[in-house]
This record gives structure tokens, C-alpha cells and sequence, in this order.
């Protein structure tokens, strides 16, 4: 049981560690200094497929053997419904401000009904759509076999010369279910954490390879060795960032604490961020103190983060976990 509970506690680590790259992934203004710039396309290559590694190894963890029409209505109301209210916000407040400030992606009244078969009031939902199209064919996948024939497939599909379309994020889904079935295969062979945790060379090479690929992908003009770089980089991101977790677990108390404590808060602040981010960003800009300068480059990045992370986490805790309604509406309940 102990184990179990280390497990857990890992994953949330893990999920707590990815939704900070995620915020920080999705703070880009324009005159960003060329050393986060790099910073940020690197933090793009391995963020999501984290995300998705920690759902994959939730789900199977915790996976229970519902019906499908109890499976498949859990799965829409705790992810489509906080999607719709969401999209819905966002599109609104964006309608309400554009006058007055500066939009990221400016919307209009079509929006709201784009919402349903694509991510309108922000990119970055994409992942919810590929969520949850997972999750409607996972259940068909119910044995190790099954499952193992997915990774291999879920490996191989992305690199088929197939333009897949945008609609329903079904391009975004065939790019990331492999790191879904990663996740379920960790869960699934214990012996492969074990031999993680105790084999120093395992340890260590992967975080010498990580530094040498995001070297090269950061500053290679060469097209194809670039490819092979990205391509490498997200499986040894989600290995640093669940080494890390490790590392934190077993050293660092306080921090072990706080980031389970963004764990429980992710799905919040994945939804929210971009809105009090972009707030904070077009203020900043209205009252016209962006500039060049690295320390108050790093001072405003700062601030429009923690906004980022600190926001949904008051609107979670003071205002929707406080109403039934709200929770049903963000997926709380």
C-alpha cells in the first residue's frame, strides 16, 4: 500500500512539475530575449507529452472496469463540460476587452459555435479534445496485449504521410497518444521503474543525451538532424522531469508539498491560465513597460507566471469548489 501511495505521490509531483513548464510555455511576448525564446521551444518539445505520460499512467492505475456508457459520460462531464464553460469564458471576456486591450487571438460571435469541433477560444485546448478522443477508444484496449499493440501503433502512426485534420484536434491526437500508451506501459511493468530508480548508467545517460539533443535542436540549421532531435527530446523530457519528481519526493519535503498541492489544482489552471496570463500581459503592455531589458524582461515573465499559476488556483479554491454548480461546470465535482 506504502508503495501505491509513493506512486501517487510521484505522478502528482510529476503533473505538478509539467503544469509549471506549461505556464511558462504559454508566456511568449514579442520581444522576448533570445535565450527564453530557446528556452520556451525546448519546454514545447516535452511539456504535453508529460501531461499526457501522467494521464496514461493515472488511467491505469486507477482505471475501473465501468460500463462504457458510465466510462464515456465520467469522461464528458469531467472533461467537455469545464471545455465548453471554458471556451465560452474566454470567448466572452476577449468579445468584452478587445476595445480596451490587447487580444491574443481575437474571436467574434462564430466562436462560440466553432467551439464545437475546434479549439476557438484558445490553441492550447487542443488538449482536451485529444484527451478526450483517448479516452473514448482506450476501453477497447482492455488487455496488456491490446494495450502493447497501441504503443507500437501509437509510435508509428505519426510518422504515416497522412495530413490529418484539425477538426476535433484529431492532428494533435495522432501526434500525442503515444505518450498516453507510455504512460500505461510504465504502470503496467513494474520491474522497468525498479530498474530506473537502481541503475546509475540508466540515471545518468539520458540526462548527458537530454543537454547534448537540446544543444543541438536550439542552434542546428541542419533540417533533418533538427527533426531527429525534437523528435528524441520529449521521451528523455518526460524521463528528467519524472527523475526529478523522484529526486524531490525523496529530498525536498516542502516542495514535494506544494507541487502535489498543483497537482490538485492543474486541471484549473490548465484551463485558466492563458486568460489571467493574457490580463496581465496586456496590461503590462497598455502601460507600455515591456522592453529589451534582460532583469525586466525576467521581472514581468515573473509576474505574468505566477499570475498564471496563482490565479486559477484563488478562483479554485475561493469561488468554484465553493458552488455545486461551478464544480459541475469546471469538472470538479
Amino acid at each position: 500500500m506504502a508503495s501505491s501511495s509513493n506512486h501517487s505521490i510521484t505522478i502528482d509531483i510529476i503533473k505538478g512539475l509539467a503544469i509549471i513548464l506549461v505556464v511558462i510555455g504559454h508566456f511568449i511576448p514579442e520581444n522576448s530575449p533570445y535565450w527564453y525564446v530557446k528556452m520556451r521551444e525546448i519546454i514545447y518539445t516535452f511539456h504535453m507529452p508529460t501531461f499526457l505520460f501522467a494521464s496514461g499512467y493515472i488511467f491505469m492505475k486507477y482505471y475501473k472496469n465501468d460500463s462504457l456508457k458510465s466510462f464515456y459520460a465520467k469522461k464528458f462531464n469531467r472533461l467537455i463540460i469545464p471545455y465548453l464553460t471554458t471556451s465560452v469564458i474566454v470567448i466572452s471576456i476577449k468579445i468584452l476587452t478587445e476595445k480596451f486591450l490587447s487580444v491574443d487571438n481575437p474571436v467574434t460571435a462564430l466562436s462560440y459555435l466553432k467551439i464545437f469541433y475546434i479549439p476557438e477560444a484558445g490553441y492550447f485546448l487542443w488538449y482536451i479534445w485529444s484527451l478526450f478522443s483517448i479516452f473514448l477508444a482506450i476501453p477497447f484496449f482492455n488487455t496488456s496485449k491490446k494495450r502493447f499493440a497501441l504503443l507500437i501503433f501509437s509510435l508509428i502512426i505519426p510518422h504515416i504521410p497522412i495530413d490529418w485534420t484539425n477538426i476535433f484536434s484529431i492532428r494533435q491526437t495522432i501526434l500525442m497518444i503515444q505518450y498516453f500508451a507510455i504512460g500505461i506501459f510504465i504502470a503496467e511493468n513494474h520491474h522497468i521503474r525498479q530498474k530506473l530508480k537502481s541503475n546509475p548508467a540508466v540515471l545518468i545517460t539520458p540526462l548527458i543525451f537530454a543537454f547534448i539533443l537540446g544543444f543541438i535542436y536550439s542552434n542546428c540549421n541542419i533540417v533533418q538532424l533538427a527533426f531527429i532531435c525534437k523528435s528524441t527530446i520529449p521521451y528523455l523530457g518526460i524521463y528528467i522531469v519524472s527523475l526529478l519528481a523522484l529526486i524531490i519526493q525523496q529530498y525536498c519535503i516542502k516542495a514535494t508539498q506544494s507541487l502535489v498541492f498543483l497537482s490538485s489544482c492543474s486541471f484549473i489552471i490548465y484551463l485558466l491560465h492563458t486568460t489571467f496570463e493574457g490580463f496581465t500581459k496586456a496590461l503590462f503592455n497598455k502601460l507600455s513597460i515591456y522592453s529589451n531589458d534582460n532583469l525586466q524582461f525576467c521581472i514581468i515573465a515573473i509576474t505574468v507566471i505566477l499570475t498564471g499559476l496563482i490565479m486559477p488556483i484563488i478562483c479554485q479554491k475561493m469561488i468554484i469548489e465553493k458552488s455545486r454548480i461551478l464544480k459541475t461546470l469546471f469538472g470538479l465535482k
